[in-house]
C-alpha cells in the first residue's frame, strides 16, 4: 500500500513523498512558545485551534498515518523593471506562478480519490493553508530538516519546495528515517542575508520583522518603517533573501519542474513597474487572479 501511494504521488509530478504516524511530530510544542511570544503578527488565524494543528488525527479523526509530498518550484523571483529609473521590484520565487494550493491540491485529491476507489482508503488532503503544521510534519517523514530559518530543507532538492499531503486510516510503513531534529550548524548566513532581522535561529521566525508578512499576509497599512525596507530591498510581494543564501540551495531551483503549472507564467514575466501603475482592478484580477498574489 505505502508504495502503492508513493508511485502514485510522483506519477502525479510530485519530487519526493514520506510517511509517519499521524502523532504530533517532534517540535510541535514550538507553536505554543511562538504564539505565546507574539511572534505571529497579525496572523490570528494561527492561534486558531492550535492543539489540531499540533495533532494531525485531531485534522483527520480516523487518521492513523500521514502521507507527505513536496513539489518543486523555480528558484527565481519575478523581477519587474521601471523603465523610468532602472529599478527592480521583485516578487518571490512562489508567487510567479500558478496558485500552488490548488495546483498541489488538485493532484492531491486525484491520488486519494484513486486510493479510495481501488482500496477503500479514506483521508483529508492539506496544503500549507490547512491546520497542520506541515513542515514538522515533513520532517517527521524523513523529508528533510527545518533549517536556521524555518524552511522544510530536503538533503537533494534544497528548500525551494511546497509541500501538502494528506492522512490516511490505514496503517503504512515509513519510506523514510525521520529527518534529523537539529537545524544548521554553526551556518547563519540566512540571518545575516536577512534584512530587517526576523530569523531569532533554530527555525524561529518572528513574523512582525519579516517582509513577507508585511508584503502577503497583513491587511492594511504598512508601517513606514517597514516601507523603508521593502522600498530599499525592492520587495513588492514576498521574500526570498534567507533561501537565496541558503548554502543548501546552492544549484537547487533550477530547470523545469515535475508539474509543468508551476514553472514561469509567460504572462507575468512580461509584466513592467509602469504596468502595474496603470491597471485597474478588472486587469489586476485578470492578470493575478489564478496566482498566490
Amino acid at each position: 500500500l505505502t508504495g502503492t501511494i508513493r508511485d502514485l504521488l510522483l506519477d502525479a509530478g510530485f519530487a519526493d513523498v514520506g510517511t509517519c504516524p499521524a502523532v504530533p511530530p517532534p517540535g510541535a510544542e514550538r507553536l505554543d512558545r511562538w504564539l505565546a511570544e507574539g511572534l505571529h503578527g497579525g496572523m490570528d488565524y494561527m492561534a486558531v485551534r492550535p492543539e489540531e494543528r499540533k495533532d494531525p488525527s485531531r485534522y483527520h479523526g480516523t487518521a492513523r498515518w500521514v502521507v507527505v509530498a513536496v513539489a518543486r518550484y523555480p528558484a527565481a523571483p519575478l523581477e519587474l523593471v521601471d523603465g523610468k529609473t532602472g529599478r527592480v521590484l521583485r516578487i518571490a520565487a512562489y508567487a510567479a506562478r500558478k496558485d500552488y494550493h490548488q495546483v498541489l491540491r488538485r493532484r492531491l485529491h486525484r491520488v486519494r480519490l484513486a486510493l479510495r476507489a481501488r482500496l477503500g482508503l479514506r483521508g483529508r488532503v492539506f496544503v500549507d493553508s490547512a491546520p497542520i503544521l506541515e513542515k514538522a510534519v515533513a520532517v517527521h517523514a524523513g523529508l528533510g530538516r527545518i533549517g536556521r530559518n524555518g524552511c522544510l530543507i530536503h538533503p537533494t532538492h534544497g528548500s525551494w519546495l511546497l509541500i501538502g499531503g494528506f492522512t490516511v486510516d490505514r496503517e503504512l510503513v515509513r519510506l523514510h528515517p525521520p529527518g534529523p531534529g537539529g537545524t544548521c550548524g554553526e551556518c547563519r548566513l540566512c540571518q545575516v542575508a536577512c534584512p530587517v532581522g526576523a530569523l531569532h535561529g533554530e527555525g524561529i521566525l518572528d513574523a512582525r520583522r519579516c517582509l513577507s508578512y508585511w508584503t502577503v499576509e497583513h491587511a492594511g497599512p504598512i508601517p513606514r518603517e517597514v516601507q523603508a525596507k521593502t522600498a530599499a530591498t525592492g520587495t513588492l510581494f514576498g521574500c526570498d533573501a534567507c533561501q537565496r543564501a541558503c548554502p543548501d540551495n546552492r544549484g537547487r531551483g533550477t530547470g523545469e519542474p515535475e508539474i509543468l503549472e508551476l514553472g514561469p507564467d509567460p504572462q507575468l514575466a512580461a509584466l513592467t513597474v509602469e504596468d502595474l501603475e496603470r491597471i485597474d482592478a478588472g486587469e489586476f484580477d485578470a492578470i493575478f487572479g489564478e496566482t498566490p498574489i
